[in-house]
């Protein structure tokens, strides 16, 4: 037998030997290895950071046409009072968010194109993340004054296979209405009016398994029977599309197909009614009426993020103390770990106001400066690598065994070349305390 072959069994062989002993060594050097980060999200402290790098935060925030061509860009500064676009960028710097759905992004005057307004979109993106750190969406779709843009951490890319990988609306086919029924004469299809944006993120394959499906809305206002009627048909038409489409590809949707198990679909945006049992919310979350039947992956309801200030409690996100944003996840694949709407106001009576605001002048007031809307945001834990499925194939077995097998140097040893993934407790070497926290995860 080849020298190096010897020794490659003769690792394997030690490993299935210390699989079966010191189980609560691996157990103790697991429970420290999981919980040794301390929580960062703190916001009564001041840290108003997510606590774990690896969830994704998500914000919605109707910003009331602070964005847009031919909208002013002053900044704000320790002696002078900034724009709405400053006050924007410095809350959406503060709060570091990866995926931010906006709403009522367009110009005052004069009208501008989708190709515009990204680029104006962009450079507000550059100014208060880094340069091409954040990609930008702008939906097609418009009532000729609003619409809505997606802004990612993460590139955008093709989950569904229609060949887009953002799309203005929802396409639901005429007769193919919610529960399968045509909807009235006259009755628009799709997201109605500014559409319903949809974003398919491209997550980081070594960490996560799935990816990321946002929808992105602003729903009609206005308090007449016909104004919530558009709501409610609007939320049925996008329930309809995610149950149908997106969780499962019945006919007529070829494509697009399916999402993968591990990719959630996330809906943002002002709904523009403050209600959980009527209108469109029910619908977005719950798809019928009927019990443990919803808009989730499993079937079930989805999540209505109960996002609330950290400080008052309440969950009003309108100046007139009204909910009207919301964030709903699908929470048999994503957890929501944290969820709040951010005043800047509340923040600062605690003292506890975000270094950015806190350094410009009337920081304090930067909610108020930005919209007539909070912004609200989610800190989601997503499906990840288990640290020791090092062939990243979704689990931990003996190919991950031989894995790091083929990479024990053992203490102050350096790590041999192509093996970084199995220093699994980020000490630097590859050694017998990344193999008991292998143990401890291992599934035969």
């Amino acid at each position: 037998m080849p020298a190096p072959q010897c020794l490659m069994n003769i690792r394997i062989g030690i490993l299935r030997i210390l699989l079966r002993r010191a189980r609560c060594v691996a157990a103790a050097v697991v429970l420290a290895f999981c919980t040794g980060r301390a929580s960062a999200f703190d916001p009564q402290n001041g840290d108003w950071q997510k606590s774990d790098p690896n969830h994704i935060r998500i914000m919605t925030f109707n910003i009331e046409d602070g964005l847009g061509v031919g909208q002013p860009t002053t900044p704000a500064t320790a002696t002078t009072i900034g724009s709405q676009y400053a006050y924007i960028g410095l809350i959406c710097q503060a709060l570091q968010p990866d995926v931010i759905c906006l709403q009522e992004v367009e110009p005052v005057n004069p009208p501008a194109t989708a190709p515009n307004t990204a680029t104006y979109v962009q450079m507000w993106a550059d100014e208060y993340f880094g340069s091409g750190v954040m990609h930008v969406y702008v939906s097609t779709a418009t009532d000729g004054y609003n619409r809505n843009v997606t802004v990612s951490r993460f590139p955008y890319t093709d989950l569904d296979g229609d060949g887009d990988t953002n799309d203005a609306d929802i396409f639901v086919f005429p007769g193919g209405g919610p529960g399968g029924t045509p909807p009235p004469p006259g009755t628009p299809t799709g997201g109605h009016i500014r559409g319903w944006a949809q974003s398919e993120i491209d997550l980081p394959d070594a960490t996560y398994p799935g990816d990321l499906f946002v929808g992105n809305a602003h729903l009609r206002s206005g308090g007449l029977a016909s104004d919530a009627q558009e709501r409610l048909v609007a939320a049925q038409n996008t329930a309809y599309w995610i149950n149908e489409a997106l969780n499962a590809s019945n006919a007529p949707f070829h494509p697009p197909m399916a999402l993968s198990a591990t990719t959630p679909v996330v809906l943002c945006g002002d709904m523009n009614q403050d209600s959980l049992t009527t209108g469109p919310v029910p619908w977005l979350r719950g798809w019928t009426s009927a019990a443990n039947d919803g808009t989730d992956r499993d079937g079930s309801e989805m999540e209505v993020a109960a996002a609330a200030d950290p400080f008052t409690g309440s969950d009003n996100t309108h100046d007139s103390g009204s909910r009207y944003d919301y964030i709903i996840v699908q929470d048999s694949i994503a957890t929501v770990v944290d969820a709040f709407v951010f005043n800047s106001l509340s923040a600062a009576q605690n003292g506890v106001l975000p270094a950015e605001l806190a350094a410009v002048q009337s920081g304090f007031n930067a909610s108020l400066f930005a919209s007539d809307h909070r912004a609200v945001v989610v800190d989601l834990a997503m499906p990840m690598f288990s640290p020791a499925d090092l062939d990243r194939d979704g689990d931990v077995d003996v190919a991950d065994q031989a894995v790091l097998a083929n990479c024990l140097a053992g203490p102050n040893a350096a790590i041999p070349g192509g093996c970084s993934d199995t220093d699994i407790d980020g000490n630097g070497f590859t050694d017998l305390r990344d193999f008991a926290i292998f143990q401890r995860l291992f599934v035969p």
